[in-house]
């Protein structure tokens, strides 16, 4: 892949809208699309971005982990409004999380059975 190529995926992968790509480096639109098409192109954007996402995932999670003392106490929070939009989002998250959870169990399972076969 071209240098001009290899910025457009990292650029992409970072959730650059395709405008933005196709303008910093000096590409009309239609040579952009034109990559997105390229399966050598296509496959370096996915794992990219698979990359980006974990990196973003690890350090999200770091944050949480650090900052969990100081969302307690507002969970605790003597202010009612506070307390209740902590609750609001600490209920929302785990809710996500329980869901996560389930559908990677789920794809688990599915991946076990198609080996199976």
């Amino acid at each position: 892949m071209r240098g001009k190529q290899s910025l457009a995926v990292e650029f992409l992968a970072y959730g650059h809208p395709k405008e933005w790509v196709a303008d910093q480096l000096g590409v009309g639109k239609a040579t952009l699309y034109r990559w997105l098409k390229e399966a050598e192109f296509d496959d370096a954007l996915e794992q990219r971005t698979r990359e980006v996402l974990s990196e973003l995932s690890r350090r999200l999670s770091g944050l949480t982990i650090e900052n969990l003392d100081y969302f307690e106490k507002l969970l605790c929070s003597d202010n009612e409004n506070v307390r209740v939009r902590a609750w609001g989002i600490a209920l929302a998250r785990l809710t996500e999380i329980t869901e996560l959870a389930s559908l990677e169990e789920r794809l688990q399972a599915l991946e076990k059975r198609a080996k199976e076969r």
